[in-house]
């Protein structure tokens, strides 16, 4: 906690300062097969869901979403529309957060990736734990050593609200005899 605290007042920076500002959307219909085509083809694997008009955010879709709906309703993806598998829990961080907030976000909420919004509630862009692992590579001094320890406490805090969500992991597994 000394740490956080101590980030409060060490770094000034925003999030605006590390989010990528270029960021591919989807509208709410279209289907997983066009999701999975744009994350495919820009190497992306969360697209904020928007109302085409206002660029206001409804939601995300994750490559994880697409999978998961693709299963559960047992159809192609050109048949399944992304308002069916998307997430409509909203989790942002706004362009003019500072790195704390941030973090707090992603750990509270156990989220890696998070839409950044501007005041109006439209997608500026998006940010990641890998955004802010690379800013705490660059920072140097007390100030990096504490955005490593924060970022090191992020992560370790997104898998524990994960895990909580999900519960526990199981696989059956069936042996296969040869002929």
């Amino acid at each position: 906690r000394r740490l956080i605290g101590s980030l409060e007042e060490e770094c000034a920076m925003k999030v605006r300062d590390i989010m990528k500002p270029r960021t591919y959307t989807c509208r709410g219909d279209a289907t997983l097969a066009e999701a999975a085509a744009v994350m495919a083809e820009h190497a992306c694997g969360i697209l904020p869901i928007i109302e085409p008009e206002s660029f206001r955010l409804l939601g995300v879709i994750t490559d994880r979403d697409v999978c998961l709906g693709a299963l559960a309703q047992k159809k192609p993806l050109e048949s399944i529309p992304v308002r069916s598998a998307f997430s409509w829990r909203l989790v942002t961080c706004r362009e003019d957060d500072d790195i704390l907030t941030l973090c707090r976000a992603m750990s509270e909420n156990g989220v890696r990736r998070l839409p950044v919004t501007n005041r109006r509630g439209a997608v500026v862009g998006l940010v990641s734990l890998d955004d802010l692992a690379q800013l705490a590579c660059k920072v140097e001094g007390d100030e990096g050593v504490v955005l490593r320890d924060t970022v090191t406490r992020t992560l370790a805090a997104i898998g524990q609200t994960i895990c909580r969500h999900q519960g526990p992991m199981t696989t059956e597994i069936t042996a296969v005899e040869e002929d």
